[in-house]
């Protein structure tokens, strides 16, 4: 049996093969493309145990990987500490730990979401980025008139009369110039947002499980689909540890390789942690309207088969907390 570490990097991936004895058979500078990659695999035993760090751009890598037939393990990069505490840290040095740790069987696995689940989070996170894209220009344009001292009594600066105002308020050239920058794009940036939103409402009605979160008063399509794409195989959680996975964000575990981290940790992608919890799992006002209620008992009764144990997660979380 060969066991290999990878240490993937954006162009290239440093590889280290080792026998069962780990002797090293082989250590090298991999380019990332098809072709090297191809030849690279040709020299390996079939069935070659391949460990690979969840890191920056893995995935493509380690699909490829397992879909030639090699026995894939994903590595949570936060979990490894034999590589964040080695003195000299370099590319040869972390592949060749990698397959140290492999050969032991010491990897600190990390989830690997089936493509499905992978499809929604991509689509529902491009709603969130999409949206907060256009919060940024909003914000841009409050900044401008903030800047000239310009009141509005208007509740919604940015409907149809909003936009009217805006487009022939009197400003020097320089910040007209600028505002009318932002005013084209928000257009477009609606059209897009809305065209994601019907992509995620498809989405989450052909999800079971979102469809039957959303008889949650206060739980959108959007909401549905990225609580269940975030979460994925909840099954993976041990008794009642998710409601930690959703609400905790100052100082989040590996579990938060599904679901985003807030900026002060490297573990995923960056995005609000806070913006899942509060959306996701609101209102508490819809938790009493719903407490006792026929959708309740459906949710209970559905969803607790679903996981692990009936007492595995406490309902309340799912209603929210706030």
């Amino acid at each position: 049996m060969q066991y290999v570490g990878l240490d993937v990097h954006r162009a290239f991936s440093h590889a280290c093969v080792m026998d069962e004895k780990g002797v090293v058979l082989m250590s090298e500078k991999v380019p990332n493309e098809m072709k090297a990659v191809d030849e690279f695999i040709s020299e390996l035993e079939p069935g070659s145990k391949i460990v690979v760090e969840a890191s920056y751009s893995w995935q493509y890598l380690y699909d490829y990987l397992e879909q030639n037939g090699f026995d894939m393990t994903p590595a949570n990069p936060l979990q490894v500490k034999a590589i964040a505490s080695a003195r000299i840290k370099t590319d040869k040095i972390g592949a060749e730990m990698l397959a140290h740790l492999l050969r032991a069987d010491l990897i600190p696995e990390s989830y690997v979401a089936p493509q499905r689940v992978r499809d929604e989070r991509q689509v529902a996170r491009l709603r969130s980025s999409l949206v907060n894209i256009r919060t940024e220009v909003k914000n841009k344009i409050h900044a401008i008139l903030a800047r000239h001292g310009i009141n509005y009594e208007m509740s919604d600066i940015f409907g149809k009369s909003g936009m009217e105002y805006l487009q022939t308020l009197e400003l020097p050239a320089a910040s007209r110039f600028e505002i009318d920058q932002y005013l084209f794009l928000l257009p477009a940036l609606d059209e897009r947002i809305d065209g994601v939103q019907k992509q995620v409402e498809a989405m989450a009605e052909d999800n079971y499980h979102a469809r039957l979160i959303m008889t949650i008063p206060g739980i959108s399509h959007y909401s549905a689909l990225m609580i269940m794409a975030e979460i994925g195989d909840i099954t993976r959680f041990p008794p009642s540890r998710l409601g930690s996975f959703i609400l905790r964000r100052e100082n989040l575990s590996k579990s938060f390789a599904a679901l985003p981290p807030t900026r002060n940790t490297k573990d995923g992608s960056i995005r609000s942690g806070s913006s899942f919890s509060c959306r996701a799992v609101r209102p508490s006002a819809g938790r009493k309207r719903a407490a006792g209620g026929k959708k309740t008992a459906k949710l209970k009764s559905e969803w607790f088969p679903f996981n692990r144990t009936s007492s595995g997660i406490s309902f309340d979380i799912l209603c929210g907390f706030r």
